[in-house]
């Protein structure tokens, strides 16, 4: 499990919980995680909570994903106490301080292959979160 924190460029911070799975992140109500800013995509990133690690994987959005401060369009594994940004919302994630709630990501069907995220785009999304989760 995670702590996702959200904070807007005033200063507003809103935390989730997330728990092993993958969770979308966009502007649509249809995302697990609604991102309120203009320069978000409806469909922008998944975060990944795996095994191995937490993955941000952007979705083909329009303007990317920042991360050390570099636009991105890439596959970027994150540490806990890292941060990127989406639009001008900055994104951290930690480890929880409190753990009431667990929000479960998506459940993804078993595959049996290697992970490989040099190959990681919006239409093999599915496959590769598979592949995050169960191997």
């Amino acid at each position: 499990m995670i702590e996702l924190l959200i904070e807007d460029d005033r200063g507003n911070v809103i935390s989730h919980q997330l728990g092993e799975g993958r969770h979308t992140l966009g502007k649509s109500p249809d995302s697990d995680i609604m991102l309120m800013d203009s320069y978000a995509s409806r469909y922008h990133a998944d975060i990944v909570v795996a095994r191995q690690g937490i993955f941000i994987i952007d979705a083909n959005s329009k303007n990317g994903i920042r991360y050390k401060n570099k636009a991105t369009k890439k596959t970027i594994k994150i540490e806990s106490g890292e941060s990127f940004k989406i639009g001008n919302l900055t994104l951290s994630v930690r480890e929880p301080r409190f753990k009431l709630y667990i929000k479960h990501g998506r459940k993804v069907n078993d595959q049996s292959e290697s992970v490989d995220l040099s190959e990681v785009h919006i239409d093999n999304i599915d496959e590769t979160v598979t592949k995050l989760l169960y191997y």
